[in-house]
């Protein structure tokens, strides 16, 4: 019973990335590549949205690199570190370890990658934290998968 209650959260947390987390990152994408705020964290970009094929690459990164990052962070580093650092110790520790791998050289400024590398490290803990209530990483990897995708086209589509 208690599994076919996890499959249901699962099927619910991809069905809210699909029609609900997607086009708001995707609207929160446009916003950031435009607006002031491009200029400042990454540089400018434009999402060019009006050739659907182009979400067919933007879904196989988004869906493996979400993948890769969540068995490697929640699945398996949270747990390996539980019986050295403990429960919160452990998350702490994969969340940290998120937000430092979610810095480098495509930030325009260090004073950018610091607000970023926080942001990084409290999604990484609220995640855990998610991981560790739900016993499952379904509604981590549909949540992050659909953040993956305006990530996706500012690669593909960035200006500067």
């Amino acid at each position: 019973m208690r599994f076919l209650t996890r499959i249901r959260l699962g099927v619910c947390g991809l069905i809210a990335a699909l029609f609900v987390i997607t086009p708001v990152a995707l609207y929160a994408g446009t916003a950031i590549g435009d607006g002031r705020y491009g200029g400042v964290f990454f540089g400018t970009y434009n999402l060019d949205l009006s050739q659907p094929l182009a979400l067919l690459p933007a879904l196989v990164f988004a869906g493996s690199n979400a993948l890769a990052e969540e068995l490697a962070y929640r699945g398996a580093m949270r747990t390996w570190l539980v019986p050295s650092l403990g429960i919160a110790g452990a998350n702490l520790a994969q969340a940290v370890v998120f937000g430092l791998a979610h810095t480098g050289e495509g930030f325009v400024s260090i004073e950018a990658v610091i607000p970023t590398m926080a942001a990084m490290v409290a999604v990484g803990f609220i995640g855990g934290l998610i991981a560790r209530r739900t016993g499952s990483l379904t509604l981590l990897l549909a949540i992050h998968a659909a953040a993956d995708i305006p990530i996706y086209f500012y690669w593909a589509c960035r200006v500067a």
